[in-house]
């Protein structure tokens, strides 16, 4: 109940979602995983082609210890080479994931970003072992067509520690 996958499956509920391994103390990301500098285990989506990302949003996964607190998001458009789109810092459940006892996305807007890829890379979790993500909705455009997240292919990179990847 926890593929990269099920990040991308259209389900907001939490109740299946994406969790990173435990590589978190108190918090604190103590992995290995580097995307540019940025140290946290990641989650990516590769759309197939060329494409520009508007907005997005991010479900937790309805934990209130094992969800971000901090991450970014980066772009690519070849896989190898990052660029930072976005940063969220300090997220919290009462202002941010679960404001007025209502569980809600984290989102981003008028982005304009142009890739192929996207990641998004968790610094620190609300002091859990792992991080928990239910859903993430991209939204853009293939030149005047729209797209949603659900028309690429997701891509999980453990931590050095695995044996193999998972590619779904």
């Amino acid at each position: 109940n926890y593929y990269p996958s099920l990040a991308f499956d259209g389900s907001t509920s939490g109740s299946y979602y994406w969790a990173s391994p435990q590589l978190y103390s108190s918090g604190t990301h103590e992995g290995t995983n580097i995307t540019s500098g940025y140290n946290g285990e990641w989650i990516q989506i590769d759309i197939g082609t060329i494409v520009v990302l508007d907005n997005l949003k991010i479900y937790s996964g309805q934990s209130t210890t094992n969800i971000p607190k901090t991450m970014r998001l980066f772009y690519s458009s070849n896989g190898s080479t990052w660029t930072q789109a976005a940063d969220w810092t300090n997220l919290t459940v009462a202002n941010d994931w679960r404001p007025g006892g209502s569980w809600v996305p984290v989102t981003k807007t008028g982005l304009a970003l142009s890739g192929r890829y996207f990641r998004l890379v968790v610094n620190e979790s609300l002091g859990g072992a792992y991080v928990s993500i239910s859903e993430i909705e991209l939204y853009g455009f293939v030149g005047s067509t729209s797209f949603t997240s659900t028309d690429g292919t997701v891509i999980y990179t453990k931590s050095s520690k695995a044996s193999e990847n998972i590619v779904n």
